[in-house]
């Protein structure tokens, strides 16, 4: 009986280690406004699936709490990329009343069936999930839930305004996105641009935006030199009147304390890599210059500690970098700007965007900029795949063929083989299919991007000739029953027999 006990409580034991627990920042986006709270997030896996489950959700906001509810997905499947755990789903679910003694009401139950879309990695110490909880029947809004990184920059839709003070004036800022409203720097210079805003809420948008609005950004003549709209996700400072001065430049800088309006950081963390920064433009000068007529973006992605755009110096803690400094587009245009390394050996913790109405301080006219879904792009691509020798090509296809050689087997390719990828930090997963072709998906940094690839592995796997050495030959080739066959086309035992009369047993696998 006492072995029994032991027993079950074993069982019991290696149960509760296939939940994992995470505790991490969850960031809600509702209409383009962000907030931040701690929230506990469980995964319970068992025999290839699994449920995730957000208890007490509740959306925050002005100090004010809404109950929302239990949040639990079930008959999760779990894809294996490398060392990381994939779950991705669309559901349909019920939400749940919370046991959080301080919510009066949960919301959750009300709302009836709500769909759900999930898509999240963890391994034992690390869980990242995006949730999409489509609340448009009911609530005319999709909530978006981000637990663990951050891969975007928060309202880069520019739905989200709210209003600074400078000098006694005040105008309205894009949440997470900072102008001269909210600059540091010479007093004088401040309060004789508080009267001209530099940035404005426009219900111009993109085609085929799913938005409202975009932001404006426009520059003036102030004390007789042209100020370039200027707009970033780190601070501006406006130190001199001369306008290529360096105490005129944006900041990164994680390790200030300061909040805007809103109550947000004047920077924007970041734990991905992006491959590319894409963005809605729109571009006018009321007087055409033919030697100052670009409009500028740029983008840096650094370890956190503080960066300065424009600097004399030469800094050290970047990891990548974007950057177009000729944007013309007189109508609205998408561009796409590919990120370069800078230092691959540093960890990226915060990126920092300017966008400005000229790409040389102080020239230009009276310029307009339109900016609209500005978008971090994370890429999933395959472009081939090698075993030695062997290659198949993927960079324009989703299928290729290997032709087996030597002493290569199925097995033998599907253990060793070496998938290159388009995508920083993709994630490569593969399977073995019992028709001896392999299903290789590639998810991109944040998951938003899955490519499903196919290969082909031709040829039965000649087991015959890894065992055979020197100079012996095959004589035949039988089953177990005595049956002569030509190969060994199916899994199992055979005899091989050679001409100098030994034989052995080969495991075709």
């Amino acid at each position: 009986m006492k072995k029994i006990f032991t027993l079950i409580a074993a069982l019991m034991c290696v149960s509760a280690l296939q939940a994992n627990t995470y505790t991490d920042k969850l960031i809600v986006t509702v209409n383009g406004s962000s907030s931040q709270q701690n929230a506990t997030i469980t995964v319970d896996e068992k025999d290839g699936l699994a449920t995730l489950s957000l208890k007490n959700f509740i959306l925050e906001a002005g100090g004010s709490k809404m109950g929302i509810g239990n949040i639990e997905l079930k008959d999760l499947k779990v894809e294996k990329a490398g060392d990381q755990s994939i779950l991705a789903t669309k559901q349909t679910i019920t939400i749940t009343n919370g046991d959080d003694a301080s919510i009066d009401t949960w919301m959750g139950p009300m709302l009836g069936a709500v769909p759900v879309e999930l898509r999240a990695k963890y391994d034992a110490n690390k869980l990242f999930a995006g949730i999409d909880i489509d609340m448009s029947a009911t609530l005319q809004q999709i909530i978006a839930v981000n637990f663990g990184d951050v891969y975007q920059i928060g309202n880069s839709g520019f739905e989200a305004f709210h209003n600074e003070t400078c000098s006694g004036k005040t105008n309205p800022e894009p949440n997470n996105w900072h102008s001269f409203t909210s600059a540091t720097g010479n007093a004088f210079l401040l309060a004789a641009t508080a009267g001209m805003p530099s940035v404005s809420q426009s219900d111009k948008v993109r085609p085929g935006s799913t938005g409202s609005s975009s932001v404006l950004i426009v520059s003036h003549s102030v004390l007789g030199k042209v100020a370039n709209g200027t707009l970033t996700t780190g601070r501006l400072n406006a130190g001199s009147a001369t306008p290529d001065d360096y105490s005129n430049y944006s900041c990164l800088d994680m390790g200030s304390t300061a909040l805007d309006g809103n109550g947000d950081p004047f920077y924007t963390a970041l734990d991905g890599q992006p491959d590319e920064i894409s963005l809605w433009v729109k571009f006018k000068q009321t007087n055409a210059s033919a030697q100052y007529p670009y409009a500028t973006m740029s983008a840096v992605v650094t370890d956190g500690t503080e960066y300065k755009e424009p600097s004399k110096t030469e800094y050290k803690n970047v990891l990548m970098s974007a950057n177009n400094s000729k944007i013309t587009a007189c109508d609205w245009t998408k561009i796409t700007v590919p990120f370069a390394y800078k230092d691959k050996n540093l960890t990226g913790k915060g990126i920092m965007v300017t966008l400005s109405t000229n790409a040389t301080p102080g020239k230009g006219g009276i310029d307009s900029l339109y900016v609209d879904d500005l978008e971090l792009v994370y890429k999933a691509n395959l472009k081939a795949v090698k075993y030695g020798e062997l290659s198949a090509d993927f960079s324009n296809a989703t299928e290729a063929t290997i032709d087996l050689k030597g002493a290569a087997t199925v097995q033998d390719v599907f253990d060793g083989m070496i998938t290159e990828v388009e995508g920083n930090k993709a994630l490569v997963g593969k399977t073995l299919n019992d028709d001896n072709t392999v299903t290789i998906k590639v998810y991109s940094q944040d998951l938003k991007t899955v490519n499903t690839y196919t290969l082909k592995l031709n040829g039965t796997a000649s087991v015959v000739d890894q065992v055979v050495k020197g100079e012996k030959t095959v004589a035949g080739i039988y089953t177990l029953n005595g049956v002569k066959v030509n190969e060994m086309s199916v899994n199992g035992i055979y005899v091989v027999k050679y001409t100098d009369g030994t034989a052995a047993k080969v495991i075709k696998k």
